[in-house]
């Protein structure tokens, strides 16, 4: 399931129709923009989003530093826009904004 097939509203069984939320958080290296990891948060219904640093804290642990520690990584949040699918990007260091990468 795409991000973008994830907006809007989901039935759940027994509970009817709800809205459904997502978040993205991008963990990437600070230093060439690189992105390492990317994490979809989905909240459902009436039940409170993460806070940024709750999401920081769980896309960070899906990554292994090479030379270890964190220090040289920096986690973006997208918010709510969808990205595109089959889609390179990469993060303006100098903006701190996502970009996509011309193939």
């Amino acid at each position: 399931m795409t991000q973008e097939q994830l907006h809007g509203t989901v039935g759940v069984v027994g509970l009817g129709t709800m809205a459904i939320r997502v978040n993205t958080a991008i963990v990437y290296d600070r230093k060439d923009g690189r992105i390492l990891h990317t994490h979809v948060f989905a909240t459902i219904g009436s039940a409170t989003p993460p806070t940024e640093k709750s999401m920081e804290q769980a896309a960070l642990k899906f990554v292994t530093p090479q030379g270890g520690g964190h220090h040289n990584l920096a986690v973006l949040h997208h918010g709510e826009k969808p990205l595109k699918p089959h889609t390179a990007y990469r993060v303006d260091v100098a903006t701190s904004r996502l970009v996509e990468v011309k193939t």
